[in-house]
């Protein structure tokens, strides 16, 4: 392959073009002053150091653009910059963005919407972080392959020991039986010693390796302060062309994405400033006159939760025209008439996310052509996320953007249906519950749950799979999805467990429907489909039949008591799956308010968990006259003798320990605890 010559120039180059632009957009608010002069001074340092890396990739446009600026940076004898000198600046600044993007690179950075999405910087601290992962995986590794080496020796041991069983005849050798025991001591030791250690070994190296992948997946992520400068050009571009005086404020730069997910929601946050510019912002002279400052304000925030990222774009102008709105869309065709007359503000002014929809009646560089904010939604649609609007006439308007973190990396909740594992975005599980027929309304038009006083859509995962002939009766769990303000209540057979899944897209040869959003690869190398969030609920919306429903069992109550995430739901799905009616409590504390207020058969607690320990939790239960009949067992990665007796002195009636955890031996001890 050719090397690229350009490679780092254009990175250095398209970072000093934006720093530039940021700055002249700075200077064009505050163009004398102290801080006028500052600003001034890093541009001059800065064009200058791109001219001189222009001059040396013999790039001789580039750095002839760079003097250019250099020129125009200079000011008059009152230390201003005039008007039209800070025109000639921001064509130069332009040209240059234009030139870096003309360079020629390799095939993948020509695919790539932006450089930063082929080449990311990494701290150095980042850095450290995987290698110290992937060292000390190698250390566990070590000690792994010693085990290995104490396992072949048992197998020389076995060979031995049945050697010392047989003589040519058939009849045991003279004297095999002492040696016998002795060899057979010494195999038992070396067996018992591997499965102590062995193990605890394993464990280590998965954890290590874990937190290396971990550590990888945050060098792909970058700071989303990168297309700030674009944000602020595209806001004072529409700006000048509307003639709106504003300040553009933006806040939470230092989060961090993954590259492709910026990349590919930059021109939406794009047209979402420009449209806050176009369409929110009124003449100075309106503004002072509805008792608002002169200057209109635009915010951007940037926010992570979780998994997932918010951007927040709110304006004080006018919010959104609600009348207009209604009226566009009635004459595009998306709403009759009379079911936009009857919706209420908030639901209409959702409606400027209708493919085509424009309020603007004249057509300018920034508005009126009729591509609303749809495709902000087309964009967002295909980074798996959410769009939100929010307006208050004369008070201003806010537009809610929800992003994954990373389209790579996500943690999923698995989920069985039929032959089927497939994944759910975490993030988007609003919460599982164990099926029952009484929960299921059923009607002409299909089946709902009602939930929180809610009705929400209900149909099995086989059906929107494409498996209409597959049988409802294995239905034993029900999956709360979200995906923007709706909901839907999907049914499956088990819930698998959570793990972080690799996203990769579906083959274009494979046949697929829109509720699949991509492909992960178990560990075995065996693909499983990773679910859609908005796709559930579009296939949701088209099921028009009821469901035949199996009769339900009185189930045995069980409430289980565990801060982790992971735990509960494994725990949960092997009950539920053997008949069991299963509640959940991620703390001591709430599991005691659940336990005074349910009906319970059984406690199954951690022992590890802030606040109330399971401990604490036993003895709190065994000291309470009406909940002292309940037993409980406890769950714990500890083994030690005195931890086990801690636990009967509490009032345990069974201990299960975490690294001998087994769904046969789980189910086991639960019947005899029960009988």
């Amino acid at each position: 392959m050719a090397r690229d010559l350009y490679e780092h120039f254009r990175i250095e180059a398209r970072e000093i073009q934006e720093a530039l632009s940021h700055d002249a957009i700075a200077l064009e608010q505050r163009s004398q002053g102290p801080a006028a002069a500052e600003v001034l001074a890093r541009m001059r340092r800065s064009a200058h150091t791109l001219k001189g890396a222009a001059r040396v990739v013999r790039q001789n446009r580039i750095a002839d653009l760079a003097h250019a600026i250099e020129d125009a940076l200079r000011t008059d004898a009152s230390g201003t910059l005039g008007a039209s000198a800070l025109g000639d600046l921001l064509v130069s600044i332009d040209a240059i963005g234009a030139a870096v993007g003309a360079l020629d690179g390799p095939p993948a950075a020509h695919a790539a919407s932006d450089a930063f999405v082929d080449t990311v910087r990494v701290e150095v601290a980042q850095m450290d972080d995987v290698m110290q992962s992937i060292a000390e995986a190698g250390v566990q590794l070590t000690a792994s392959r010693r085990a290995v080496a104490t396992l072949r020796d048992a197998r020389v041991l076995s060979s031995f020991l049945a050697a010392q069983f047989a003589s040519p005849g058939g009849t045991a050798a003279p004297g095999s039986v002492a040696r016998s025991r002795a060899l057979s001591e010494e195999l038992d030791g070396l067996l018992t010693g591997l499965l102590r250690a062995l193990p605890e070994s394993l464990r280590a190296v998965e954890r290590e390796l874990l937190q290396a992948r971990n550590a990888a997946d945050r060098l792909r992520l970058v700071s989303v302060r990168t297309i700030f400068p674009m944000l602020e050009t595209a806001a004072h571009d529409a700006g000048r062309a509307s003639a709106g005086n504003f300040e553009l404020h933006m806040t939470g730069g230092d989060v961090r994405l993954d590259a492709q997910v910026l990349a590919g929601v930059r021109d939406a946050l794009a047209h979402v400033v420009r449209n806050a510019v176009v369409h929110g912002i009124e003449p100075a002279s309106e503004r002072v006159s509805a008792g608002k400052s002169p200057i209109g304000r635009i915010e951007l925030h940037v926010r992570r939760h979780g998994h997932r990222v918010a951007f927040v774009c709110r304006d004080d102008g006018r919010g959104f025209d609600v009348d207009a709105i209604r009226r566009a869309a009635v004459e595009r065709g998306l709403v009759a008439a009379s079911d936009a007359a009857a919706l209420p503000d908030a639901d209409a002014a959702m409606l400027a996310l209708g493919a085509g929809l424009s309020t603007r009646a004249d057509v300018d560089q920034v508005a009126g052509r009729g591509v609303g904010l749809d495709i902000v939604r087309e964009a967002v649609a295909r980074l798996r996320g959410e769009v939100a609007l929010r307006s208050e006439r004369g008070r201003g308007a806010e537009v809610e953007i929800r992003l994954p973190v990373s389209l790579l990396s996500v943690q999923m909740l698995l989920v069985r249906s039929g032959e089927d594992v497939t994944a759910v975005p975490l993030d988007a599980v609003v919460r599982t519950l164990c099926f029952d027929r009484g929960m299921i309304a059923v009607a002409a038009q299909g089946s709902k749950i009602l939930l929180d006083d809610v009705a929400i859509p209900y149909v099995p995962l086989a059906w929107m799979l494409g498996r209409d002939g597959a049988k409802t009766d294995a239905t034993r769990f029900v999956v709360i999805v979200r995906a923007g303000n709706s909901r839907v209540a999907v049914g499956v057979d088990q819930l698998v467990g959570t793990g972080i899944e690799i996203v990769r897209p579906v083959p274009p040869s494979a046949a697929a429907t829109d509720v699949i959003a991509g492909a992960s690869l178990d560990a075995e190398g065996i693909p499983r489909l990773v679910l859609d969030p908005a796709g559930l609920v579009r296939a949701a919306s088209r099921v028009q039949r009821p469901i035949a429903l199996a009769s339900s069992k009185p189930r045995t109550p069980v409430l289980i008591v565990d801060d982790s995430l992971t735990t509960r739901l494994l725990e949960q799905s092997i009950l539920e799956t053997a008949g069991y009616e299963v509640e959940l409590a991620s703390s001591g504390e709430e599991g005691l308010r659940k336990a005074r207020t349910g009906k319970y058969k059984l406690f199954l607690v951690d022992v590890e968990m802030p606040g109330i320990d399971g401990y604490e939790f036993v003895r709190t239960v065994r000291a309470d006259p009406e909940l002292r009949e309940i037993p409980a067992v406890l769950v714990t990665s500890r083994n030690a003798d005195e931890d086990i007796r801690r636990g009967t002195e509490a009032g345990a009636r069974g201990y299960l320990v975490k690294g001998e955890f087994e769904q046969g031996r789980l189910l086991r001890l639960i019947e005899q605890v029960l009988a």
